[in-house]
């Protein structure tokens, strides 16, 4: 695996010289490691790649979109598509890019746990399968990625490389995770269709993050940058679960998590919303097999 480290305050690549190393440099994969803090990438083309922000933040333009790419998200950019990227102040990203005949492999090694369910969701031979929105880190890419960094610093290019294929394999299955790819299929066009996610998406963090007791439709809605109305639809086919439930699992789970780490069930349940432990209790163990009442005994 080919591994090009850039460090320098400020430089803007001219046009010609991107694409010469685009068309010609990019045969086997390749890493790239930017420290810089003004950088300009003119439009260019490329393979399956994926981006991520360290510290900083990068903007990239994908046609008439524009994504701002922060610390703890990634970024999956499809084989074919021509994007360029801007940074305006200190900045440390990596760009992992595979060429054109790992691709299949390396979506196939992602969603091969459970291919009968991922069947329609991507087409392997396809420059236009994954949903090109920044998304936030999971545990599973966190770990993948913390390995990969180890990697670089021992400077082995034999390890970088699996590391590499091995974040790109976690990536692709936290994007499917948050986002399915087979779904807002009556976007026709795959630019309104990432945009769509990128805004379901938004709001879903915000539902993932947010601590009140109270379900506030329109607070999401807003977020997404969508009517009520639609917002509520969107989310509820895209997702298989309505705003308002999805909310209540996320907080359940989060309950969970604090009994388990020793608070009083009575207490968790009222930190979730609930204000009658046994509907608390029911919840538990119809979503999550999860008794309160036992956990707190043992």
């Amino acid at each position: 695996m080919r591994i090009i480290s850039w460090n320098s305050p400020t430089r803007k690549f001219a046009q010609p010289e991107v694409d010469d190393f685009y068309e010609k440099h990019l045969p086997a994969p390749t890493l790239f490691r930017f420290k810089t803090s003004n950088t300009e990438l003119p439009e260019h083309g490329g393979s399956l790649s994926l981006k991520l922000v360290l510290s900083g933040e990068e903007e990239y333009r994908i046609g008439r979109r524009c994504v701002l790419l922060r610390p703890g998200q990634f970024l999956l950019v499809n084989a074919g598509q021509h994007y360029s990227s801007r940074i305006f102040r200190e900045t440390e990203s990596v760009s992992i890019f595979f060429p054109g005949h790992e691709r299949s492999r390396l979506l196939e090694a992602a969603l091969q746990p459970g291919a009968e369910h991922y069947q329609e969701d991507v087409d392997y031979n396809s420059v236009t399968g994954l949903p090109q929105i920044p998304f936030r880190a999971n545990r599973g890419s966190l770990v993948a990625l913390s390995k990969l960094m180890n990697r670089l610093d021992d400077e082995c290019q034999t390890d970088t490389r699996e590391a590499s294929q091995q974040l790109m394999i976690e990536a692709v299955r936290n994007l499917h995770s948050y986002a399915p790819f087979s779904k807002l299929r009556s976007a026709t066009k795959t630019t309104t269709r990432d945009e769509l996610m990128r805004r379901l998406l938004k709001a879903k963090e915000q539902i993932d993050d947010s601590t009140g007791d109270t379900t506030d439709l329109d607070d999401f809605a807003n977020t997404a940058c969508l009517s009520k109305y639609y917002f509520l639809r969107l989310f509820t086919e895209t997702f298989g679960i309505s705003p308002g439930a999805y909310q209540r699992k996320v907080r359940l789970k989060r309950a969970i998590g604090d009994i388990r780490g020793g608070a009083l069930p009575q207490r968790a349940a009222r930190a979730a919303g609930y204000r009658d432990y046994r509907a608390f209790r029911r919840a538990c163990l119809r979503l999550f097999k999860f008794d309160p009442a036992q956990n707190s005994q043992s």
